[in-house]
């Protein structure tokens, strides 16, 4: 619902502190709509709108924090004004107990507010994304890096040419023993930036307490997909660079100390 006036004179209360949210979900006039959408002050009015609707709870000393389980919309017209209003709203209110929220939604067609697609499913709204990069967001690899199938999703208009990061295996420990190495010199960076589709690096994976390396033959290198797919088979994850520059999967085989491994992180600006 749109409104939280039920825990006003009924406040939740656990055995367990801490341990409530309040989720409201609030949509433009793209949605429904509704009366103070058609008011003379529209869209000045609406910070009052929802002061009454639930930002009320985030003023009381102990309340739970509020986290806007939906909103979204169409970005043009009387949407887009909304649209603007609310992302004002949130950044004003971030430090007084509405810390966060959950736009909807990713998909194209959805009835009242499109997505953050268009409707080929591949080209980002740009305008979406534009609003979106001014509120403070999660991520979300880094809060769940054991998580099997999660992979950061980071929408842009050239996918193909966005590369990752490739690490030198075993910083400070160079050598020639793969003779493809690309760290046979210590003059050369820990770090550096490769084409995903290229046999570029090799595989190292990482869980929150261990790490492995996995090849079918030492020094192989492969694409950074069969890099991911290897990991994900085994239960793990692609290393990220801090991980690997802090030697967490050294010395774990395939002769990769000597090699370039790929890495979970994306290139500056990607």
């Amino acid at each position: 619902g749109g409104t939280l006036w039920g825990p006003l004179g009924e406040p939740i209360e656990l055995d367990l502190a801490n341990r409530v949210v309040y989720s409201p979900h609030v949509y433009g006039p793209s949605s429904f709509d509704q009366h103070y959408f058609s008011h003379k002050n529209f869209p000045d009015n609406l910070p009052k709108v929802w002061e009454d609707h639930w930002g009320f709870i985030a003023k009381e000393k102990g309340s739970p924090p509020i986290v806007i389980g939906e909103w979204g919309g169409y970005y043009e017209g009387d949407s887009k004004k909304f649209m603007d209003k609310i992302t004002e709203y949130f950044l004003e209110n971030i430090d007084r107990g509405i810390p966060g929220s959950f736009y909807w939604c990713l998909n194209p067609k959805s009835s009242g507010t499109g997505g953050l697609l268009e409707d080929d499913w591949k080209t980002p709204v740009e305008s979406k994304l534009k609003v979106l990069k001014r509120l403070p967001a999660t991520d979300l690899a880094k809060a769940f890096p054991d998580y099997k199938n999660l992979h950061t999703c980071k929408l842009s208009s050239t996918p193909s040419t966005c590369k990752k990061k490739i690490v030198d295996g075993r910083p400070k420990r160079d050598g020639t023993r793969c003779k493809t190495s690309q760290f046979n010199d210590k003059t050369d960076p820990d770090v550096m930036e490769a084409d995903p589709k290229d046999a570029d690096g090799g595989v190292r994976c990482c869980t929150n307490t261990k790490a492995n390396s996995f090849c079918n033959s030492k020094c192989e290198r492969v694409t950074y997909a069969e890099a991911e797919r290897r990991c994900s088979d085994n239960g793990m994850r692609l290393c990220t660079a801090d991980e690997i520059l802090d030697g967490k999967a050294a010395g774990t085989g395939c002769k990769y100390d000597f090699l370039a491994v790929w890495t979970s992180d994306s290139a500056s600006g990607c």
